[in-house]
């Protein structure tokens, strides 16, 4: 999945780095190695709390448009 230019380089990578530990931890729980799926895991909460940051900044930014046309709402929200 490619994502869009409109999200800067670090976030873009955080976002990359947050599938690979899900892959990561996933594949470790498959093999029988329930430890090492989680410290793949350990790893998710500081990231995902440096996405939230960066969406909840970009929601302060006059400059992003409107997403009201893309807005999608899973089934956890």
């Amino acid at each position: 999945m490619q994502l869009s230019s409109a999200i800067s380089g670090d976030a873009a990578a955080w976002f990359v780095e947050l599938r690979r530990l899900i892959d990561e931890a996933e594949e470790r729980l498959a093999v029988g190695h329930p430890l090492s799926a989680l410290s793949s895991l350990v790893a998710v909460p500081p990231l995902h709390r440096m996405l939230m940051d960066r969406c909840t900044m970009l929601l302060d930014d006059p400059n992003q448009s409107s997403e009201s046309d893309e807005l999608s709402i899973g089934l956890y929200l």
